[in-house]
């Protein structure tokens, strides 16, 4: 709606819970759940007043990978995928570029552990990269496959000071430094970047105010703040576990709303774990602190050759004629033939595929450009 892009399958909010470590899940029952913000228990339902939902049993988590290249950093970057085919070759384009441009080793939870991890992700691992199994929440309540995301952030096993939650659908394209941005960070502040669609004045007035009124929090003042932002976010290590409660109890509350206001499966209800998160940060008592990381390739802008010059960070969350993340969806032929897509030299879109070239030969995966690897 209005521009703003669709998260696609695998890229999640979700169900709030203090979850400390798991790898999958079993629904064994149903009971009544009650709706509060800030509770330490196991699960948490994320509804207002009484409720019936699954209850959610979890083994211990899965890692592999972990630990392999030490982020020496006081910000670790985490990156929130799903066991599919589309995620993986968005994650491996994704550890190339961060590891090129950053020299930093991102983390991926990869939700979706009842099936092996699909080659992609494999071959992050034999590069020394570091993977998270965790369950798939996308059906945990309402469908929405954007649920994933909360759980990346709140499950990320690292020590770090703070860890910077990161889409696959990113790359880098020239100097960034996140320990330099969390270090002007204050204790109490959760990075947002910024974007032109998350606004009020697009039909969420009235579906924010319910929400707001059921949650507690005064509207006047979200509405008198700015709230058009997104991911990136670097939130302190030891905020997340609150925040996420929060966010979580909110993403749903706003899909609910959402739902009723612009129907299921819309944009404007694709954007509910978005203002889950911005009023999540305000119920908290945190603060927004705005950064203008990220270009996207609406529209395919010209880019600059100089990166010293342009914007550190590409987030190609919209697609057009000459080239989109949505051609690459679903099948392994699909996962075979990114590698050999092309695009404009001197657009956001070029710079993309010119990633995709060197991934391909990061990897060793044959392309006709560089022969048989």
């Amino acid at each position: 709606m209005h521009g703003a892009p669709r998260p696609e399958p695998g890229l999640c909010w979700g169900l709030g819970a203090s979850l400390a470590s798991i790898t999958r899940r079993k629904i064994c029952s149903t009971a009544p759940t009650a709706f509060a913000f800030g509770s330490s228990s196991k699960y948490q339902s994320n509804r207002f007043g009484p409720d019936r939902r699954p209850e959610i049993l979890y083994t211990p988590l899965s890692i592999f990978g972990c630990g392999m290249k030490a982020m020496g950093s006081m910000c670790d970057i985490v990156v929130s995928a799903e066991n599919n085919h589309y995620m993986a070759w968005q994650c491996m384009l994704f550890h190339y570029s961060c590891e090129v441009h950053l020299g930093l080793t991102p983390l991926f939870l990869v939700h979706g552990d009842e099936e092996p991890l699909l080659p992609g992700f494999s071959m992050i691992e034999a590069k020394g990269g570091r993977l998270q199994r965790a369950p798939n929440f996308r059906d945990a309540g309402t469908h929405f496959s954007p649920r994933n995301t909360i759980h990346s952030l709140e499950l990320a096993e690292s020590d770090a000071e703070y860890v910077m939650l990161c889409e696959p659908d990113m790359i880098f394209l020239g100097s960034l430094e996140p320990d330099a941005i969390a270090s002007r960070m204050k204790a109490n502040e959760v990075s947002f970047d910024a974007v032109r669609y998350l606004r009020i004045d697009r039909g969420f007035e009235r579906p924010l105010r319910e929400v707001c009124a059921r949650a507690g929090i005064d509207f006047a003042a979200v509405a008198a703040a700015r709230t058009s932002g997104g991911v990136p976010h670097i939130v302190p290590n030891r905020q997340r576990a609150g925040l996420c409660r929060d966010w979580s109890t909110l993403t749903d509350l706003c899909l609910e709303r959402f739902n009723a206001a612009f129907g299921p499966n819309t944009s404007g209800a694709w954007l509910s774990g978005m203002w889950g998160m911005l009023l999540a940060v305000r119920k908290f008592g945190l603060h927004i602190y705005w950064t203008e990381l990220c270009v996207n390739n609406y529209g395919n802008p010209a880019l600059s050759k100089d990166d010293a010059s342009g914007p550190p960070m590409v987030h190609y969350c919209y697609g057009d004629e000459s080239w989109s993340k949505r051609h690459y969806h679903g099948s392994a032929e699909a996962f075979e033939s990114v590698w050999t897509s092309t695009a404009p030299d001197g657009t956001v879109n070029g710079a993309i595929c010119r990633q995709l070239t060197e991934t391909a030969a990061y990897f060793g995966i044959a392309h006709p450009s560089l022969g048989a690897a």
